[in-house]
């Protein structure tokens, strides 16, 4: 099972991180350790970096493109065809994706949302840039 978190990055910060996305990575993954004796600092990271996700657009837009099961901004997403079961929270902080798959099909959609989108799984130490993703994807259609 895969766990995805995905944030907006500020359009200085990416240009700043583009090109070595492992310093952003271990920014916003001390965010997962964060206690409440230091949230205020994990929140001044977070500001600093990341951009809020507008939650009512993107919950009407999914709703509106898959009219799938979901209650207060959780979506599962069950495709037979691809064998992926993936179930996202949209929060406006980040979307936060579950998936039986490596790679879910469904987040090459929120590269059509913002393109400055980078994306970590904390549990397997992994990270990338969603624009990385989408290009190799669209290459294999």
């Amino acid at each position: 099972m895969r766990n995805y978190h995905l944030f907006i990055i500020r359009q200085e910060y990416y240009e700043l991180y583009n090109d070595n996305p492992h310093l952003l990575y271990k920014a916003l993954s001390s965010l997962f350790k964060v206690t409440l004796n230091n949230y205020s600092f994990g929140l001044s990271i977070f500001e600093q970096l990341c951009e809020p996700i507008n939650v009512n657009y993107l919950s009407d837009y999914l709703n509106y493109r898959f009219r799938i099961a979901h209650n207060k901004r959780r979506y599962l997403v069950i495709n037979p065809k691809l064998k992926e079961n993936t179930l996202i929270f949209i929060r406006p902080s980040h979307i936060h994706l579950f998936s039986n798959v490596n790679i879910p099909h469904v987040m090459s959609l929120f590269y059509l949302y913002q393109r400055r989108i980078f994306v970590i799984d904390v549990d397997n130490h992994d990270y990338f840039w969603l624009k990385d993703y989408h290009q190799s994807f669209a290459s294999h259609i």
